[in-house]
């Protein structure tokens, strides 16, 4: 075998060439990396609004969360039926028989969920849910204790709040309450936390016996103990029948010390991430699983015993006591833009859709209409009166709105489109969103 002379230069050439490169990437590897930092030039200006926070009612992220109520079924609501289902099947379901989840979590139309009849001793006595006459036509439902015997041991209610109720040596916590009494009653009434060995973790509380018509109670309760599950106890001294309704407790410590706030340690766990937005109320909580339950922001506003409450897609019955003004208020405290998602007459699209008919949109385009009114509007203004009468006279500066959550098809395509175009018209210099991500499933 021979080679040319030609041939064997260009091999060795390209040999050397190879060998040169490889060289010189391995100490180009071997050399280390430098990044330098000039503080005192301006770097890239990034958009505050960049990025932010989604809160939804889901798996008591509010309720039992970030909202401060210590009581669960605080109103005794939580036995109304799901709105928009009826009971099929041994289930609450829709109309296409998606079931609600009504009975997954202890809820019940036949008792009072997560309310115990406290019964010690010698005493007597019976507790009942009753369905009419309570505070409010919005809270109707409300506890009947009925007290035969009260010697020798003690008789009454008590609530293990939403996981059990955590308190902290020391703390003070706001108990209100709503009570009224038969004739036949005699007595008062007292309240303290304990245990469930039914060991004081508080100072206890009493009370004069409740008038015949609705009376509001109020007192401080201050915790001897930190103790991560304890309960409220409300106990009868007096034989007879009496009625309660909205038994609430607050840490009196709340985040920014708003009446009817939040818990200052996920509140400000929220606050220190500095969002730039803040995108509420859902989630599939906007669209639900059937129309009555949807959101509807105007049951959320007012006075708390006039929220009506709702059953909501997770499972669970939403009080409202974080409404839209303690939103729109919490958004400001955190200095974030508020992102309103309303809904625009579709239900869940991962349920057993629902649509409200064309010829009934009014009140869906309204209620956009109106929140604008009610965050942004002047003090005269219907809605913006409403806004004052809360305590919060200046605007709250709503700038995004969100139509609808996870919607698809032509059904909601004709709903945006008569949202949007009410809504550009007064309101021209909003922004406006649209989720069209399942859009193309369609």
């Amino acid at each position: 075998m021979s080679y040319s002379l030609s041939s064997l230069s260009v091999s060795n050439l390209w040999v050397k060439f190879v060998c040169a490169l490889l060289l010189s990437l391995i100490t180009a590897r071997a050399e280390t990396a430098v990044i330098t930092i000039d503080a005192s030039k301006p770097g890239p200006l990034i958009n505050p609004r960049m990025y932010g926070i989604f809160l939804e009612e889901i798996n008591h992220g509010v309720d039992g969360g970030l909202y401060a109520e210590l009581v669960r079924n605080r109103a005794f609501e939580d036995s109304r039926p799901p709105e928009g289902y009826s009971f099929r099947n041994g289930r609450w379901r829709d109309e296409h028989g998606f079931d609600s989840g009504f009975s997954r979590y202890g809820y019940t139309t036949n008792g009072v969920p997560f309310w115990s009849l406290i019964q010690e001793g010698a005493t007597k006595g019976a507790m009942y849910l009753q369905t009419t006459g309570g505070v409010t036509e919005q809270s109707a439902h409300c506890l009947r204790l009925d007290v035969q015997e009260t010697a020798n041991g003690r008789i009454g209610v008590a609530n293990n709040g939403f996981f059990g109720v955590g308190i902290t040596q020391g703390a003070k916590y706001v108990l209100s309450f709503f009570a009224k009494s038969g004739e036949d009653f005699s007595g008062g009434l007292s309240a303290r936390l304990e245990d469930a060995s039914a060991a004081p973790c508080s100072d206890e509380v009493r009370f004069e016996k409740p008038a015949a018509v609705w009376q509001p109670f109020r007192a401080t309760l201050t915790a001897t103990k930190t103790v991560p599950k304890v309960r409220l106890v409300i106990l009868s001294s007096g034989k007879g029948t009496l009625w309660l309704d909205f038994v609430s407790l607050f840490p009196q410590i709340t985040w920014k010390g708003r009446t009817n706030g939040l818990r200052p340690d996920i509140a400000q766990m929220i606050a220190d991430l500095k969002p730039g937005f803040v995108r509420f109320p859902g989630g599939c909580v906007v669209e639900a699983g059937t129309v009555e339950t949807a959101y509807d922001w105007k049951l959320t506003v007012g006075p708390l015993t006039q929220r009506q409450e709702r059953w909501g897609p997770w499972n669970y019955r939403r009080t409202q006591g974080m409404g839209l003004f303690e939103y729109l208020q919490f958004c400001e405290d955190l200095g974030a833009e508020p992102l309103y998602v309303g809904f625009a007459g579709q239900t869940c699209i991962f349920r057993e859709r629902e649509h409200v008919p064309m010829d009934q949109m009014a009140w869906v385009r309204d209620n956009f209409l109106d929140i604008v009114e009610y965050a942004n509007g002047p003090t005269a203004s219907q809605w913006g009166r409403l806004r004052t009468a809360a305590g919060h006279p200046a605007p709250f500066g709503l700038n995004y709105v969100e139509i609808g959550n996870e919607n698809q098809g032509p059904e909601f395509a004709e709903r945006y489109r008569l949202i949007y175009d009410a809504m550009k018209a007064r309101y021209p210099d909003l922004t406006y969103f649209a989720d069209l991500s399942w859009t193309s499933r369609d």
